[in-house]
């Protein structure tokens, strides 16, 4: 079977070195990552802006390959009820999920993905890790130990 590009979908880029996945489940019964900075604040990528979701504390687990935001533990672990109750939650539909945070101020709707049955959004954008290394490269001048690009020819 030959595998071809859909092209009727437009294909994400992403120009960054510090953005992840963040896998969103409201059914999971606690949020988990393998980086425990990841429960001090999350900032999904809003077309607009960019907006702190913080408070999910969660488990830490070094072989979990992505971040899970169980989205009714983290509506729970904010404590968010001032002066309005219930400042951060969600709402489960059919085809997604709409999530409320800070005093109902922000809000993110992500579709569910038919494979996984979850939610996915991404991290604010960032250069940090890009920067650190192009700092090492010029400290330490690694560019005799990079290796040329090796271009592929095609196949008839």
């Amino acid at each position: 079977m030959e595998a071809r590009l859909d092209r009727d979908k437009a294909q994400e880029a992403i120009f960054d070195s510090d953005s992840f996945l963040i896998q969103v489940d409201s059914g999971a019964s606690r949020s988990i990552s393998n980086c425990k900075a990841d429960f001090e604040s999350l900032e999904p990528i809003d077309p607009k802006d960019s907006h702190k979701i913080s408070g999910p504390t969660g488990e830490e687990s070094p072989a979990f390959k992505t971040c899970l935001l169980c989205t009714q533990h983290w509506s729970q672990s904010t404590n968010d009820h001032f002066p309005q109750r219930n400042g951060t939650w969600q709402a489960s539909f059919s085809d997604k999920i709409v999530m409320y945070w800070d005093q109902r101020r922000y809000k993110k709707t992500v579709s569910w993905d038919s494979r996984t049955n979850t939610g996915y959004l991404r991290s604010a954008p960032g250069a940090f890790d890009y920067r650190a290394l192009s700092l090492m490269m010029k400290k330490e001048d690694l560019r005799p130990h990079l290796q040329p690009i090796q271009r592929l020819q095609p196949t008839e």
